[in-house]
């Protein structure tokens, strides 16, 4: 049995199990909607439940879990093909078949500025109206690179004072 396909049976059993499974989050690629230290928690994909702007968790060819936006779905029933993209990448991911799609984002829990633990539902209008913006204007993704780069050196220098 291959890493990537006990991984992928891993997260398919915990969502079938318990209904989520909390992914934390590494990186800046969706910033600044998801933040590194981020949990995220993604609920199992029901047929047809998809919609364009859904953050999705999916294995990409290397092997690795990702979470990105679904800017794209083509394809027959069978053959469905989802094209996803980080909000802070200036290209899309490569394509993602329906096999490769572990869930979809029900959730964020950060820790704020004071310590305060607070959840994001994936369904609020201002997180729904944020996605529209994205895929409206892809445009906006060089400058959260931006902002995402000086984002993490502001945090690295906050550690190194404390």
């Amino acid at each position: 049995m291959s890493h990537e396909y006990a991984y992928r049976a891993l997260i398919l059993r915990q969502l079938e199990e318990f209904g989520f499974v909390d992914i934390p989050s590494s990186g800046y690629s969706m910033f600044p909607t998801i933040r590194p230290g981020d949990v995220c928690q993604f609920s199992p994909i029901h047929n047809d439940q998809l919609l364009i702007g859904d953050i999705v968790l999916f294995l990409n060819e290397e092997g690795k879990l990702i979470g990105h936006r679904l800017i794209r779905i083509t394809g027959s029933h069978d053959k469905t093909i989802f094209e996803c993209k980080g909000d802070t990448n200036q290209y899309p991911d490569l394509i993602v078949t329906r096999d490769r799609l572990l869930g979809k984002l029900a959730t964020i829990r950060r820790v704020n500025r004071k310590g305060k633990s607070i959840t994001i539902l994936a369904n609020q209008y201002i997180f729904t109206a944020w996605g529209k913006v994205m895929l409206r204007l892809p445009i906006l993704s060089s400058s959260l690179r931006k902002l995402a780069q000086l984002f993490n050196a502001s945090h690295v220098l906050h550690e190194q004072r404390q």
